[in-house]
């Protein structure tokens, strides 16, 4: 198990000598040079005025120049360095950190009773997140486990050391009980034989999804694989044995999709996977349920990956695409069934979407310039 470090926070609320009034005005926070170098870096103009919504009622941040975002209530902060090309290196300087709450806040809202409901069926049992990153997820977890009374833990599974400390530093940012969590330095690979089959109440999964060609080396935690879905299998070959009787995954992948497809209009690839046996064998299958959504419209596949490599990559992109014509923001619940007589497969509305989130091209535009950067920022150009 990892142990924590020590460190100092020093990022406040609203910036050295600034008000809160100032807070959503981005001239207020960056020089004209460095909002040139911002715009130089990603190919785009950023507009001046920081990204303000509500979500269900409650204020939601974000912007991809700003370092801290509030989601239902939760503060959550990202150092400059934690988003590198090497999990365990120094960021450059010249790499613009970049965040955006668009898929965090409908994936939250999705996944967030299932995962409740499942603690309140298992007391005592943990809870995965595998690949925890800044915290999102667990330090939300915590504050509604803590809120509801239940003393299941919470398992911090990260390769990258700088990231299971910024998740410590969120929690204690957001007053939860320490105590609740534990931390392990690794791949959820080497973390979960340790628990027997049948142990985990739940998990939350966030999976590396770029898709890549061969050639190509992109940052660790993007590496999706050629379709986008390696990771994605693996882990959940190595979580569905060990789920309890109505223990909970939920995953946010990004899978390539095919229209028209078993009934459904948008049908993703990891979906079929599951379904067909390709991740635990078929007859395995049949005690579990699955439910899928996404967390913003689905996308054309050659499009969007012309934009992610810059048209570089277009025969890669075109090549996916004759497979795939879709590419999906899937939102997965599989759910632990063992009385059920056979596979269950639900397709559920589309969270609300406050900030409107679209990716790619447009009527011939750039659209979403957070996601367009994000996508960008991983990739050697």
């Amino acid at each position: 198990m990892a142990e924590f470090r020590e460190q100092t926070e020093n990022t406040p609320n609203a910036g050295p000598g600034h008000t809160p009034a100032d807070i959503f005005n981005a001239t207020a926070w960056f020089t004209p040079a460095e909002s040139q170098r911002f715009n130089d870096i990603a190919g785009i103009t950023f507009p001046d005025r920081i990204a303000h919504q509500e979500y269900n009622g409650k204020p939601l941040v974000g912007d991809v120049r700003f370092k801290s975002v509030t989601v239902d209530g939760v503060r959550i902060e990202m150092p400059d360095n934690y988003f590198t090309f090497n999990p365990d290196g120094t960021r450059p300087d010249n790499i613009l950190f970049v965040y955006t709450p668009g898929e965090h806040v409908p994936d939250w809202d999705y996944s967030k009773e299932p995962l409740l409901n499942a603690a309140e069926l298992n007391p005592g049992k943990p809870f995965v997140d595998g690949g925890c990153g800044t915290g999102v997820k667990a330090t939300l977890m915590g504050k509604y486990l803590d809120g509801r009374g239940l003393d299941n833990k919470i398992l911090l599974v990260d390769p990258n050391m700088r990231a299971l400390e910024t998740t410590r530093q969120n929690i204690l940012r957001n007053n939860l009980n320490e105590k609740r969590y534990e931390a392990y330095h690794g791949t959820l690979h080497e973390v979960l034989p340790k628990f027997p089959s049948g142990e985990i109440a739940g998990a939350y999964i966030n999976p590396p999804y770029q898709a890549r060609p061969e050639h190509i080396d992109i940052a660790l935690h993007a590496d999706g694989g050629a379709d986008g879905l390696k990771v994605t299998r693996e882990l959940l070959a190595d979580l569905l044995p060990r789920l309890s009787e109505g223990g909970v995954i939920a995953c946010h992948t990004k899978s390539p999709a095919f229209e028209n497809k078993n009934g459904f209009a948008t049908y993703p690839l990891i979906v079929d996977d599951l379904v067909e046996g390709r991740i635990i064998p078929k007859e395995r299958m049949n005690e579990y349920e699955i439910r899928f959504s996404r967390a913003c419209p689905p996308m054309d596949m050659y499009e969007f990956y012309r934009l992610v490599y810059r048209d570089k990559q277009n025969d890669f992109a075109k090549h996916l695409s004759e497979q795939y014509p879709l590419v999906d923001m899937t939102l997965l619940l599989i759910t632990r069934k063992k009385g059920q007589q056979g596979l269950v497969v639900k397709e559920d509305p589309m969270p609300a979407n406050p900030e409107g989130v679209e990716w790619g091209y447009k009527d011939g535009k750039v659209v979403e310039q957070g996601h367009v950067l994000w996508h960008q920022l991983f990739v050697p150009k």
